[in-house]
């Protein structure tokens, strides 16, 4: 991904530098250039964020839980933080938020001495 971006700096700076100088280009060669880094911008992250989707099931396995107590947790977090998604009735989380958001121990919170 990263590749793919320098080369579309590369490109758009060619574009408007010469020999280090910045040269006249038209208002739709511009436009055109910097619709195609955007274009291209938005595809890659789109692409990592879809590679970084994990399901309720996989986060239970990265925080050691049930996938019910991960459901659950990834809910609670949904409406607190607005992370994470539900499509259908599975809860789907990014590598990022699980990493962010590991639920405590579980079992009832331990009394202030």
């Amino acid at each position: 991904m990263q590749n793919r971006i320098d080369q579309e700096t590369d490109r758009t700076v060619d574009l408007l530098c010469e020999h280090g100088v910045t040269r006249r280009v038209s208002d739709q060669a511009l436009r055109r250039r910097l619709e195609t880094f955007a274009k291209q911008i938005a595809t890659a992250a789109r692409s990592e964020f879809i590679s970084s989707v994990r399901s309720a099931e996989d986060a239970a396995e990265a925080w050691g839980v049930s996938t019910r107590r991960a459901q659950a947790h990834i809910a609670a977090i949904h409406e607190r933080h607005g992370v994470a998604a539900r499509i259908g009735r599975a809860w789907l989380i990014t590598d990022d938020e699980i990493e962010r958001h590991r639920p405590g121990e579980s079992g009832r919170p331990k009394k202030a001495s």
